[in-house]
C-alpha cells in the first residue's frame, strides 16, 4: 500500500506525526524477548498434542493455573492482576467479571486463550506449560 493511499484512509498528520516515528524507534530487548517466547510457545502448543486443538480444554488448564474454577466462580487475586495488564481491564472489576463469564461461549474460547497467554509473562507461560502442557 503506497502513502497516497494509506493517507486516503487515515490523514496524513497523524501518520507523520504518530505512526512513522513509531516505526523508527527500537523496541526494548524485553518486549521483543515476550514477542518471540508467545510466538514459540504457540507452535509448541500447536506441535504438543491434539488433546488442545479444542480451545475449551485450554481454556479450563489457563483458568485452572490461576486457580478459577467455572464452578465456584470465585476469581482469586493472581487472575485479577493478570487482566489488568491488559489496557481494556485495568482498574475495572465489573469489566473483568464479564470476561470469564463470555469465555464459556464457543466462538470466545480461542480469542480468550489468546488474551491470557499473550498478558502472561514469559516465565508465567513457562510454569503454565511445564506444569499442564509438558506433564501430560
Amino acid at each position: 500500500m503506497s502513502l497516497l493511499q494509506l493517507t486516503q484512509k487515515i490523514p496524513y498528520h497523524v501518520i507523520h506525526k504518530h505512526i512513522i516515528p513509531y516505526t523508527y524507534s527500537t523496541q526494548s530487548k524485553i518486549l521483543l524477548h515476550d514477542i518471540k517466547s508467545f510466538i514459540s510457545d504457540k507452535k509448541l502448543l500447536k506441535a504438543s498434542n491434539d488433546y488442545y486443538i479444542n480451545n475449551f480444554f485450554l481454556l479450563i488448564d489457563l483458568l485452572r493455573f490461576y486457580d478459577y474454577s467455572l464452578v465456584t466462580k470465585i476469581i482469586k487475586p493472581e487472575l485479577y492482576i493478570l487482566l489488568q495488564r491488559h489496557i481494556k481491564y485495568k482498574n475495572n472489576t465489573p469489566l473483568i467479571d464479564k470476561f470469564i463469564f463470555d469465555t464459556r461461549i464457543t466462538f470466545k474460547q480461542k480469542r480468550t486463550v489468546n488474551v491470557l497467554l499473550a498478558l502472561m509473562t514469559p516465565e508465567e507461560r513457562t510454569r503454565f506449560f511445564n506444569k499442564y502442557v509438558l506433564n501430560d
